[in-house]
């Protein structure tokens, strides 16, 4: 019984420390907002074969461990390249969603995007190479250190980096204007 009380200490302290540290830190998660997992129907993902996966159309790649702490001090810009259901059902606290076939609001995108010196870009893995192609326009754009995260959103996920979820708004704004469903 005194064991069970242990435990029960433990973990109510830690919940307690983490709601503190999470409440004081620069850039605190919303714990109120839901993240949904990836759908099971496929929505942004793709599928190729395992060498595919590798291919990085010579842009440099961010492994998971450093992409989180540059997420955590907000030091890079990243970009989500994933279609707009995809990014509406969770994506990396602070992405741009900037699809490769472009978007509403491109030109204002780019800019926020120049004030950072490290821009990474992903997508749903599987070799699908649509960061690739973003990545791509980047450096047509003339940005200096466009990178390419390791293993996408699919392993983002997986070492419990920082999410969220929510439609992208210039996107949502412009799919009722065009009468499409959100």
């Amino acid at each position: 019984m005194r064991s069970l009380a242990q435990v029960a200490a433990i973990c109510f302290c830690g919940a307690a420390l983490g709601l503190v540290l999470n409440w004081a830190s620069a850039r605190p998660a919303n714990l109120l907002r839901a993240v949904f997992p990836a759908s099971s129907s496929g929505v942004g993902v793709c599928s190729a074969s395992p060498e595919a996966q590798h291919e990085t159309h010579g842009h440099k790649v961010m492994p998971q461990a450093e992409a989180v702490a540059a997420c955590n001090s907000c030091s890079v810009a990243f970009v989500d390249a994933r279609g707009a259901a995809a990014y509406a059902q969770g994506h990396i606290v602070g992405a741009i969603h900037l699809p490769p076939a472009g978007h509403p609001n491109e030109s204002h995108l780019m800019e926020k995007l120049r004030s950072y010196a490290t821009v990474v870009v992903y997508d749903s893995g599987g070799g699908c190479g649509l960061a690739e192609g973003v990545a791509d326009r980047l450096a047509v754009e003339k940005f200096k250190d466009v990178r390419i995260l390791e293993g996408s959103w699919s392993a983002w996920q997986a070492v419990g980096g920082p999410a969220l979820s929510g439609a992208c708004q210039a996107c949502d704004s412009q799919n009722h204007s065009e009468g499409h469903a959100p």
